[in-house]
């Protein structure tokens, strides 16, 4: 063990922070959870009622000159908060209020809320993005769900019911995640399906809440693939570390004792370099070990110490890092008596100036390897990696818009087309004619098949099910009539016919139709049709107790007198319909028997008048309808106007921004020739 830190890279890592004027600020409080990127930095603090995310700029930092963003929209505290990997301006945060929210964050601080969750019953703990799909999150609450949330779509995938999760951590290429649970439980699901694959019994079994993070690489380690660390304590209330295979799930690989604390430990580790950071809630130093492949796993390298503790720590990605000056990590501290975040940097001293290649191994860039539909199909892939030295621009500027698909409204928080191009350039391309059983990737090759015949089987029937709802819809359904004769030749109908109860204001007829009788004119009940848009019911009425009941429907009026077949239209525009047919007779006189002919012609007439309100009535859904759609497609076409105006915005913005970094280069380049 000390012939390996004797040759170690890490051996004289320091730790240095910035000048107290630099730290971020904000006066007397308690910050809850902490989060940063490359450009922002958001604090969750503990207010009297409600919720309150303070964002501030990297760039901007210092009390009395930062420019702060604040989100209240939640009704009670912030527990978690977590910025999107591959992008910077989107911030997920979980709270006592038992929801999960998106957010949007410009390069101004302006805030608008994307989405929101209420999956959960109790107290959001832990939120996590997915490291290697975008628009995924997964989130543990106290009511012991862990839910898998698609926020392009708004669908939760999945609920796992009763695991009682108190730590969660995602696997390198998302096909898995590992749990904590309060029954000191270690779990590995399957992070598709939500299935339990492996667990074990918590080497740690005192009473402090414990941690777990997942590392390595899988394939490395000699064949071991990833391993797990868990934080915890003894029964003799030592804090320990522990270090666990993840494949098999047994009994640890190294326990670590740490010393006798009485705050839990976060741990934080740097699957670029194999470094783990140790940091206790209360203390006021943060441990670094190096982890390594054979025996022991671990060993200890040195400590920073501070002169006040902390609450709440979080590590910084490594696109934000200055590589000139061979920083290797720095970690955001939260004190824990105010408002204020020290910014802690960690240095590897290096003779030469510079780039080291061997400090900074391709790390993970702000682009997603797969979309969520080929990962939910079960495709993995790498995450992408960004090479350091040619990274100039190390923050991301996408637009976030809404876009319609498939009849419904998709939140788009990347630059898709952009993405693709990325991912694209990051494989790697081999030219091989042979034929797919001979080539050593065949099982690799074959799964892609599977998939992409199943995405596209998928696609399909989406749009067999749009085309069948987009009939169905233009269909009306059946107009049932009920018939009762009695002695008196009194008759009941009725008509249902079920149509959508949205305000539509469209613009209805009212039509008056005489119907014709040569014999006897008192044989014919006058009949009227009087429709109320104030209501989306109507009822008919004739002399032979005729009774409709029918949704939303135009303005009708049908007279029976004797006479000629007349017909007036009417232009009305109402919010809703009410139809009532109201006979000018309740009770009809009984005949003799030579007027049988006579009644049947009666009845024939009262059922051409059935027939043509059961044609205005189809007439009347097919506009409705189609005045619905009309509806979707300009609000649809205003989100659309309004997203694209957002992002003529931040482009013009950004042109702005890249033409005077080209002015100072310019700047400089003079100044650099002229001396």
């Amino acid at each position: 063990a000390l012939s390996k830190l004797k040759y170690s890279r890490f051996r004289h890592v320091y730790s240095k922070s910035v000048r107290r004027s630099e730290w971020y600020d904000t006066g007397p409080g308690h910050g809850l959870a902490v989060a940063a990127n490359p450009k922002m930095i958001a604090l969750a603090i503990d207010v009297p009622a409600g919720g309150v995310v303070q964002i501030a700029k990297l760039c901007r930092m210092g009390r009395g000159r930062m420019e702060l963003g604040k989100i209240k929209d939640h009704e009670g505290a912030v527990c978690d908060v977590k910025w999107n990997p591959f992008n910077d301006n989107v911030l997920a945060t979980g709270s006592h209020d038992a929801t999960v929210r998106i957010w949007h964050i410009d390069d101004m601080l302006r805030i608008r809320c994307l989405r929101i969750s209420r999956a959960h019953s109790r107290r959001v703990h832990t939120v996590e993005w997915h490291t290697t799909v975008d628009n995924a999150v997964f989130s543990a609450s106290l009511d012991g769900r862990i839910v898998l949330w698609n926020i392009e779509t708004d669908d939760i995938v999945y609920k796992i019911e009763d695991c009682n999760a108190v730590s969660i951590s995602l696997s390198y290429n998302c096909s898995e995640f590992v749990i904590v649970t309060k029954s000191r439980e270690l779990s590995i699901y399957d992070a598709r399906t939500g299935e339990k694959q492996r667990s074990t019994q918590l080497v740690h079994d005192g009473t402090m809440l414990s941690r777990v993070l997942y590392y390595g690489i899988p394939g490395t380690n000699n064949g071991n693939g990833e391993r797990l660390i868990t934080t915890g304590s003894s029964r003799s209330t030592r804090r320990q570390l522990a270090i666990y295979s993840s494949r098999p799930l047994d009994a640890p690989l190294a326990v670590v004792d740490i010393d006798g604390g009485s705050g839990f430990l976060m741990p934080m580790v740097d699957n670029d370099l194999n470094l783990l950071y140790i940091a206790g809630k209360g203390d006021a130093n943060i441990r670094f070990y190096e982890l390594l492949k054979e025996a022991p796993f671990i060993s200890y390298l040195n400590e920073s110490s501070g002169s006040k503790a902390h609450t709440a720590v979080c590590l910084l990605p490594k696109r934000g890092l200055n590589v000139i000056q061979c920083e290797i990590m720095r970690i955001f501290r939260v004190d824990a008596e105010q408002l204020v975040i020290e910014p802690l940097s960690f240095f590897v001293p290096r003779r030469a100036d510079g780039f080291q290649a061997d400090l900074y191994p391709a790390t993970r860039s702000p682009t997603p390897s797969l979309s969520f539909r080929e990962w939910l199909a079960g495709l993995n892939r790498e995450p992408i990696m960004l090479e350091l030295k040619d990274c100039l621009l190390n923050c991301t500027n996408k637009p976030v818009t809404f876009a319609k698909e498939s009849n419904r409204t998709k939140l788009m928080i990347a630059d898709v087309n952009n993405d693709r191009k990325f991912r694209f350039l990051s494989q790697v391309t081999k030219p091989d004619y042979r034929e797919i059983k001979d080539r050593e990737d065949r099982e690799e090759l074959l799964k892609i098949k599977r998939i992409k015949a199943k995405l596209a089987a998928e696609s399909a029937d989406e749009i067999n099910k749009e085309q069948h709802i987009n009939e169905k819809m233009g269909e009306t359904n059946g107009i049932h009539i009920g018939e009762k004769n009695n002695g008196n030749e009194n008759t009941d109908m009725s008509l249902s016919s079920s149509i959508s109860e949205t305000n539509v204001p469209t613009t209805l007829t009212a039509t008056n139709v005489t119907l014709i009788n040569h014999k006897n004119s008192s044989s014919n009940p006058q009949i009227a049709i009087v429709i109320d848009r104030s209501t989306s019911l109507f009822s008919i009425k004739s002399g032979n107790s005729v009774t409709a009941k029918i949704g939303s429907a135009p303005s009708v009026s049908v007279e029976d007198h004797n006479g000629l077949l007349m017909k007036q239209t009417e232009q009305h525009k109402l919010p809703m319909v009410r139809r009532k047919l109201s006979s000018g007779n309740s009770k009809l006189e009984e005949r003799s028997e030579n007027e049988n002919n006579e009644s049947s012609h009666s009845c024939f007439s009262e059922e051409a008048v059935v027939n043509v309100l059961r044609e205005m009535e189809r007439e009347l859904w097919k506009c409705r309808s189609r005045c619905e759609q009309l509806e979707k497609i300009v609000h649809l076409q205003q989100q659309d106007i309004e997203s694209l105006r957002y992002e003529i915005h931040w482009k013009d913005s950004r042109i702005d921004f890249l033409q005077t970094q080209l002015q100072q280069l310019d700047i400089t380049r003079d100044t650099s020739r002229s001396s």
